[in-house]
């Protein structure tokens, strides 16, 4: 019983450890684009590509949020 209870524990710590970060772009609300997955698709970092995305959408608002999975 002790050990289960351990493992399980374990388990949950290893999880949320190692969860998967994303960064979505939105724009003007809506959701646009997973930043990572575009900056590794044009071969850029990530910060390369949020300010690619805020240079080829003037005049409207632009935000990222982190979401983890």
């Amino acid at each position: 019983m002790v050990i289960n209870t351990l493992s399980k524990i374990s388990c949950y710590h290893w999880l949320m450890k190692h969860r998967r970060k994303y960064i979505w772009a939105y724009l003007d609300g809506k959701k646009l684009v997973e930043v990572i997955q575009a900056a590794l698709d044009n071969h850029k970092s990530v910060d390369e590509m949020k300010a690619i995305l805020i240079k080829e959408n003037p005049g409207h608002e632009i935000t990222f949020k982190i979401v983890l999975k």
